[in-house]
């Protein structure tokens, strides 16, 4: 198991070092998928889960039995499990493919909430210097995440179909993703 060290600053101030584990819940064509980059998605799909419940089955999901329970043999929680991960391989399979063609990099997970701090940083200061920033001032994590996923996809259709259209383009992306979610364990 891979390990990081984290300073945990006390209540006095004064900081030790405590060994903690790093989560990896998959890999994928031998990169690690990791459990922080999964919460993401898990997170933006709970709300899915919940309609979809709620329109086909007529409940509420609103507490932890509810998740678990079965309704016509469909279950919140193994779904949203399903859901989440499906979701996290693709974006992981857009980085894996953005950094093998040099146009992207897989995303820094652990630390990604530190990425998304510096990059608001780095925002806040050009605006306090007059500089021009494009998009949200502030990003959330989320909105970090997918701006980073949806320009690596941009760049890959330019590289993987230079001159194809906007028709043909994304189907030379999504064929090198198939084969790349071909490669998956947890």
């Amino acid at each position: 198991m891979r390990w990081i060290t984290l300073a945990l600053v006390l209540h006095s101030g004064m900081p030790c070092r405590a060994e903690c584990p790093v989560a990896v819940a998959a890999h994928l064509a031998g990169t690690p998928v990791y459990q922080d980059e999964l919460d993401l998605h898990t997170a933006r799909q709970r709300a899915m889960v919940a309609v979809h419940f709620k329109g086909r089955h007529g409940v509420t999901l609103d507490n932890e039995t509810s998740w678990r329970s079965s309704f016509d043999g469909e279950v919140p929680e193994q779904m949203l499990s399903r859901n989440a991960m499906r979701a996290c391989l693709r974006d992981k399979a857009i980085q894996i493919l953005a950094a093998k063609h040099g146009v992207g990099r897989i995303l820094p997970f652990p630390g990604f909430a530190d990425h998304v701090g510096t990059i608001n940083q780095q925002r806040r200061a050009a605006l306090m210097n007059g500089g021009q920033i494009h998009g949200p001032v502030r990003f959330t994590a989320w909105q970090l995440y997918r701006y980073e996923i949806d320009n690596m996809r941009i760049r890959l259709t330019q590289v993987l179909a230079p001159g194809a259209t906007n028709d043909t383009g994304p189907d030379k992306v999504e064929s090198a993703v198939r084969e790349i979610l071909g490669c998956w364990a947890r």
